[in-house]
């Protein structure tokens, strides 16, 4: 008999169908494992969620770094093996892989890619039930805080009820405690340090409101100001005239200063001639009645209010005291001083022979006196060299260190 030849096709058929069935059998098995994502454990046992994308939150400069979220890739069991048999399975649709939505979150340049990668075969002709990835729940964090309490470098202030500590603050008289805490609370803005400061120059008060005779007149570092004033018949006894001196701009063609503060003034102009430099003395010493006339004259132009931020009353001027001096050069008149080649050189060398510019636009509200580029204070070398380097003026330097004084 004739044997058919549809056998031998419908046992490769057969078999193909088998192996089919075979290898159906075991991918089922497998997918559902390979596609679920183990959540990574941190190094404090706490589960970072595979499928969220989270926040990424500031964290001070001075926290411990912390280390970036890892990537979970997701992967199916190599099929490549199997394909063979499966490509003779045609119009067999397989379900697509669903992920479930995860929480919206703010995008972060700086997060590491947390996607996951699902890696679909060519499987063979047969309906797989779609795998779902449940929403990711939110894991406690485990980098440091967001905000990081700043350590404050200010002084210690007054507010919150705290009251202001003003011991350790430099030039602190026991005697002014309540008149330091009073000065605080009306002027919040400042340190105990400015406040015993400003306290001790007598800021507390207004300008010539209670003012103090000078202790000693002869000292080099008297201080006169709007505070502390000359007995009327204060004289120095030992006023010479200065070799540098503008004749024109004199009265009487004397210019004089106290011997010591002379001598040291002559220096400083032969010093500023090596350079190329000419500084003249201009107005010295000034007596009592002198000075009241000057301010009196003033007076007579303008308010008395104004007056005063540019002329001492009488008794309240460093002339008297035959330590202060007004320059000028050959060119340049005493009030436009601070516009000659010869006011920078002398900022940053008078020191050096014992004077400094007292009245400055940077002090005006401790001295009471517009800027005064011209007007030189002698107080030694070692004291002005010091208020040059600390860039106090006598005010301050007697306010800070009068127990060393």
């Amino acid at each position: 008999m004739k044997q058919n030849g549809f056998g031998p096709v419908l046992i490769v058929i057969v078999v193909a169908l088998l192996a089919a069935l075979i290898w159906m059998m075991f991918t089922c098995q497998e997918i559902p494992s390979a596609v679920t994502a183990q959540p990574t454990q941190s190094s404090a046992g706490t589960s970072s969620a595979p499928a969220e994308t989270q926040k990424s939150e500031p964290v001070s400069s001075d926290a411990p770094a912390t280390a970036a979220a890892p990537t979970v890739t997701q992967t199916v069991p190599d099929t490549s093996a199997a394909e063979t048999a499966s490509v003779t399975i045609i119009d067999v649709t397989v379900p697509a892989t669903t992920v479930a939505p995860t929480e919206t979150a703010a995008p972060s340049a700086a997060a590491p890619s947390r996607t996951s990668y699902f890696v679909l075969s060519s499987a063979p002709a047969t309906s797989v039930p779609a795998t779902t990835v449940p929403p990711a729940t939110s894991a406690p964090a485990t980098s440091a805080p967001a905000t990081v309490p700043a350590t404050s470098s200010a002084p210690p202030a007054s507010s919150a009820g705290t009251p202001m500590s003003f011991e350790a603050s430099l030039g602190y008289n026991e005697k002014s405690a309540s008149l330091y805490a009073e000065y605080a609370k009306s002027h919040p803005g400042l340190d105990s340090q400015t406040v015993v400061k400003e306290v001790n120059i007598g800021l507390y008060r207004p300008f010539y409101t209670d003012p103090e005779p000078v202790d000693d007149p002869s000292s080099l570092l008297v201080l006169v100001n709007k505070y502390h004033y000359l007995p009327s018949d204060y004289e120095p006894t030992d006023l010479v005239d200065l070799k540098y001196r503008h004749p024109d701009r004199t009265s009487k063609g004397r210019v004089t200063l106290r011997s010591e503060a002379a001598a040291a003034f002559d220096k400083l102009c032969e010093a500023a001639a090596d350079e190329g430099y000419t500084i003249l003395g201009f107005s010295g010493y000034r007596s009592y009645s002198y000075q009241q006339s000057i301010y009196s004259s003033y007076c007579k132009s303008d308010p008395q209010s104004v007056v005063d931020t540019y002329s001492a009353r009488a008794g309240y001027s460093e002339h008297q005291t035959g330590l202060a001096i007004d320059v000028c050069t050959d060119e340049y008149a005493y009030n436009k001083f601070g516009k000659s080649p010869e006011y920078q050189w002398a900022k940053e060398n008078i020191h050096k022979f014992g004077f400094i510019i007292h009245y400055t636009e940077s002090n005006k509200d401790l001295t009471g006196y517009k800027n005064e580029e011209w007007h030189f204070r002698y107080v030694g070398v070692e004291a002005a060299t010091f208020m040059y380097e600390h860039c106090l003026v006598i005010d301050e330097y007697i306010a800070l260190y009068a127990d060393s004084v």
